[in-house]
């Protein structure tokens, strides 16, 4: 587990606008992870992709 992941892989995240979702795609994001957010709320999901950084959505 000690390997760091190539840019090219990649999570969708489903909740990720809740707290645990969204914990998840922060710590996927640190790892180096693409994420995508999805969630019911798309407008959540879409401020939450925002704030974890640009070009994360």
């Amino acid at each position: 587990m000690g390997r760091r992941p190539s840019a090219a892989m990649g999570a969708v995240v489903t909740g990720g606008a809740g707290g645990l979702g969204r914990s998840i795609a922060a710590a996927l994001i640190e790892r180096g992870h693409r994420v995508w957010v999805a969630d019911i709320d798309r407008a959540a999901a879409d401020g939450v992709a925002g704030e974890l950084g640009p070009r994360r959505r």
